[in-house]
């Protein structure tokens, strides 16, 4: 039994016809109220309290049952309506159900009347709630209409490129922005593999890093590489990547990436410019030390002449020479690797030799009232570092935490060892996770800085220097030349209490690479024919002696065009050309591109004091076997020759 009394209108102009209605109801066990009318304004005004159920006659001398049908239908869809006559055929009980009649009954059967109303009002229930769960799924699906059209509208106006790539690298969405940054419509792209776009070098990272979003890998650093570009240049792009569920059910990668390319290069010409300025701030001590090596030079050959009859003096005052020689060498390479502007270019290596070479090359540059100690582990792993700008690094550092201690007398210390970061220090150290590093500190006793100078330190062209002492760009290219690592550099100071520099690299477990060992001995000759050419004669008269001594048949000229009429008249009297790379009218290149033309299959050596833009690629593309640097030496020159000879190239 109800608890609420069901509310009831009857149309009904007949008395005891509503009589028996109403029995026929309360025999039912069933509580209700009734308002019974007889016309169509008694019947609207009715159905303003929202009936539960009407019930009507079919034929009523003011009014119908089939009007009445109609105007609850426009008033109260959801309401039963049940038709009871005396009188109703099939046809006409078949017009009112199409009409939207619940039921009808004939006025003798009224005992059916109960069961038919709960039929009724359960079917008029599960109507409603049909009809509120469809209103709700419609509601839904607006709702999430309006929301993927306003996040389509988001992806397709993003400056970001957004990529959408399925497990096998295909992919299978790619935001507009494509066109603005790549130069491709989305529909170039879309169904195409995504290492048709990316530079060979950089296709394993990005494997790999598809591979680490596929297994759900918590999101890493970022990865940056290079993408082509529809005119075949190269964007740098830096992405991140993370999987999501398609709507069949598949992994999918979604890629959302940004173009650096401006940044990058703006980067690498923030860290070209502190290049220059460190090498200026260098000058000094490296004329200090030239002067040395020249004093040595000099006063050693001036000795052996003066001492010419002796011979074991002469020989000793030689290698004294040829040792300040090689001193000389070793700076210049030195200053040219580290002024030179160039990609990164990262490989296994150790890193206490590179460390090494830099703290020595600064010896000479700082005061001495600045006490150095350094302490390197050299049975370390190695890293994946690029040693230009690692010596950079180590450069910016050190000057940095020598100019801190310019006024008074100071200690810089430098410490490389290997440290095992557990978990709880790795907790203290953000983005660093546990595991093995190569931990390089630099600590001075300087001034020391303040914490507001402290949280400024890497932002670029800040600095505490002076008016033209510097840009302000030393650290934060370190923090830059760090990140690109994937390594943490972390900074504490305090004022007049120095300041400590610690940075992490990660290990890397591939062995470093080392050139190939070349031979102690000097290799000899088996009387094979040299031309050698190189307008400086000096240089030129000491290669034909060298080479005469080994074992060749030499011939030295000056000029290149006599040596390309030497080859004309005789294009198979020489075995092999060596030619300097900078002379006048002519260049070393094109003369080996002009003796090419006489003979294809003639071996050709070139030599330089300045390698600027020579790569390998390119010698070998130029038909040339070997690039040999300067300074000359005996050694060098027969290993070079004897590469050429056994079939060697650069």
């Amino acid at each position: 039994m109800s608890a609420v009394p069901l509310s009831v209108v009857l149309v009904e102009d007949n008395p005891l016809d509503a009589e028996l209605v109403l029995r026929a109801l309360g025999a039912d066990g069933m509580e209700f109220t009734c308002i019974r009318v007889q016309t169509e304004a008694e019947f609207l005004d009715a159905l303003r309290a929202g009936p539960d159920i009407v019930l009507s006659d079919y034929d009523l001398p003011q009014f119908s049952g089939l009007l009445a049908l109609e105007l609850l239908r426009r008033r109260h869809p959801e309401t039963p309506f049940i038709l009871i006559s005396g009188t109703i055929g099939e046809d006409t009980a078949v017009e009112a159900m199409r009409k939207g009649a619940t039921d009808y009954l004939l006025k003798d059967r009224l005992a059916r009347l109960g069961t038919a109303v709960r039929n009724a009002l359960a079917e008029s229930k599960l109507l409603q709630e049909r009809r509120n769960s469809d209103e709700q799924l419609r509601l839904a699906n607006e709702e999430l209409r309006q929301r993927e059209a306003w996040f389509r509208l988001l992806i397709e106006n993003a400056t970001d490129l957004i990529v959408v790539v399925d497990p096998a690298g295909i992919v299978r969405y790619h935001s507009p922005s494509c066109l603005r940054y790549l130069g491709f419509n989305p529909e170039e792209i879309v169904g195409r593999p995504v290492s048709d776009f990316i530079h060979p070098d950089d296709l394993k990272a990005i494997q790999e890093g598809l591979q680490r979003a596929l297994v759900g890998a918590q999101r890493a650093a970022p990865i940056e590489y290079r993408l082509r570009h529809k005119d075949g240049s190269w964007r740098v792009i830096q992405s991140h990547g993370r999987s999501a569920v398609g709507r069949d059910g598949r992994t999918l990668i979604v890629i959302n990436s940004r173009d650096i390319t401006d940044t990058h290069r703006l980067e690498e010409q923030f860290r070209h410019a502190q290049k220059m300025e460190a090498i200026g701030t260098l000058a000094g001590g490296i004329a200090h030390d030239f002067n040395n090596i020249l004093t040595a030079i000099s006063g050693y050959a001036e000795l052996a002449k003066m001492e010419i009859d002796h011979r074991e003096a002469v020989l000793d005052h030689l290698q004294a020479v040829t040792e300040a020689g090689r001193r000389a060498t070793a700076l210049v390479r030195q200053i040219l690797s580290f002024s030179r502007q160039r990609e990164q270019e990262r490989k296994p290596i150790q890193l206490w030799p590179i460390i090494d070479e830099a703290m020595k090359l600064l010896r000479a540059t700082i005061p001495s009232t600045i006490e150095f100690h350094v302490s390197l582990v050299r049975q370390a792993p190695t890293v994946l570092a690029d040693p230009t700008q690692i010596h950079q690094l180590i450069m910016n550092l050190a000057t940095n935490a020598a100019h801190a201690m310019r006024d008074r007398a100071g200690r810089l210390t430098v410490l490389l060892d290997v440290h095992e970061l557990q978990p709880d220090e790795a907790g203290l150290e953000a983005g660093l996770q546990p595991g093995r590093y190569l931990r390089l500190q630099v600590l001075d006793t300087g001034h020391g800085m303040d914490p507001a100078t402290l949280k400024r330190i890497f932002d670029p062209f800040f600095t505490t220097k002076g008016p033209g002492e510097g840009t302000g760009l030393g650290l934060a290219v370190v923090h830059g030349i760090v990140q690109s690592h994937d390594g943490v550099i972390r900074v504490t100071s305090e004022p007049e209490h120095g300041t400590r520099f610690v940075i992490y690299f990660p290990v890397h477990l591939s062995e470093a690479i080392d050139p190939p060992s070349l031979p102690d001995h000097a290799p000899r000759g088996r009387g094979q024919s040299i031309l050698v050419v190189d307008d400086e004669a000096p240089i030129a008269n000491m290669v034909k002696r060298i080479f005469d001594r080994l074992g060749y048949r030499v011939t030295a000229v000056t000029a290149p065009a006599e040596a390309l009429e030497r080859l004309r008249s005789d294009p198979h009297g020489y075995d092999l050309l060596m030619t300097d790379l900078t002379m006048p009218y002519m260049t070393g290149t094109e003369l080996a591109q002009q003796a090419l033309r006489i003979r294809s299959d003639l071996p050709v050596i070139l030599t330089t004091g300045f390698v600027a833009s020579l790569t390998a690629d390119r010698v070998r593309a130029l038909g040339i076997r070997q690039l040999l640097p300067k300074p000359l030496t005996v050694q060098g020159l027969a290993n070079a020759v004897h590469a050429v000879f056994e079939g060697g190239t650069v």
